[in-house]
C-alpha cells in the first residue's frame, strides 16, 4: 500500500482537467460526463481514473480543474464536513463549455467532489438541464440532500457507490457527527490507500481498482 499521492501540475490533457470558456447556463441541454475527486482536486488518481473511464467506453470523461473548484485540501474537507453535505440554493459555481459530441450529461463524484456534484446536478436540472446520470462515491452527503436529488425528475438516474466493504466510515446519508468521530480513521486510510482512499492507490493494485469501477458504471448505463 502507498499513500494517497498527490499532482503539483494542473496543465490541460487528453483527459483533463476542462479550462476554458465559461459557462453552461441552467437550462441548457449539456453533454459529456464530468468528475470531481477529493479534497484539493490534486490526487494522481484523477487522470488514471478518466483514462479507466475512456477504456472501458465512457468517452465522454473529463475531469475538472481544481483552480475553479477546489479551495486547497484542508478548506475542501471543512466544506465537506459543515457546508456541501446539505442542498444550497444559492450555490454559484457553473461548467465550464465543454465542446463535445456524446449524447449524455453524466456527473460523477469522489468524496468532495460528490457534493460539487450533487449541488451541480441539482442546479442544472432544477432549471430544466437533463442529467442523465449522477454518480455519488464515497459521497458524505446528508440524507436530506440526497433525497432531494433523487425526487428531482431531470435527474434521471442517481447511482451511489458507498465504500463499507473496504473499510470506509464515509457513507451517503451519514450524519456530520460520524465524520469527526471518524477523522482518526479517515486520516490512517489516507496513509494506505485503503478504506474511503480504495480507488487513490498507485501501480497495478490501483489500477485494476479503477478498472473495475470504470466497468461498473458501464454496464450500469454511462457512455
Amino acid at each position: 500500500m502507498q499513500v494517497a499521492e498527490i499532482s503539483t501540475t494542473n496543465q490541460e490533457g487528453k483527459y483533463g482537467p476542462l479550462k476554458g470558456q465559461c459557462c453552461v447556463k441552467p437550462g441548457n441541454y449539456i453533454k459529456g460526463t464530468y468528475f470531481l475527486g477529493g479534497a484539493g482536486l490534486n490526487g494522481l488518481y484523477i487522470p488514471k481514473l478518466i483514462q479507466s473511464f475512456h477504456n472501458a467506453g465512457i468517452k465522454s470523461a473529463i475531469y475538472l480543474d481544481r483552480e475553479k473548484w477546489s479551495a486547497g485540501q484542508k478548506m475542501d474537507v471543512a466544506s465537506g464536513v459543515f457546508l456541501g453535505r446539505e442542498y444550497d440554493p444559492r450555490f454559484p459555481m457553473l461548467l465550464r463549455v465543454h465542446p463535445n459530441s456524446h449524447k449524455q450529461f453524466n456527473l460523477i463524484g469522489y468524496s468532495y467532489g460528490s457534493l460539487i456534484a450533487a449541488q451541480l446536478a441539482v442546479k442544472y436540472a432544477r432549471r430544466g438541464s437533463i442529467v442523465n446520470n449522477l454518480v455519488l462515491i464515497g459521497s458524505p452527503i446528508s440524507e436530506n440532500f440526497l433525497n432531494i436529488v433523487k425526487s428531482i425528475k431531470t435527474i434521471k438516474k442517481v447511482i451511489v457507490i458507498n465504500l463499507d466493504k473496504q473499510g470506509d466510515p464515509i457513507y451517503a446519508g451519514m450524519d456530520a457527527s460520524e465524520l469527526v468521530i471518524n477523522a482518526y480513521t479517515l486520516r490512517e486510510q489516507m496513509k494506505t490507500s485503503t478504506g474511503h482512499f480504495y480507488y487513490a492507490e498507485e501501480g497495478s493494485v490501483g489500477n485494476k481498482r479503477r478498472k473495475e469501477l470504470a466497468d461498473e458504471l458501464y454496464k450500469l448505463g454511462l457512455r
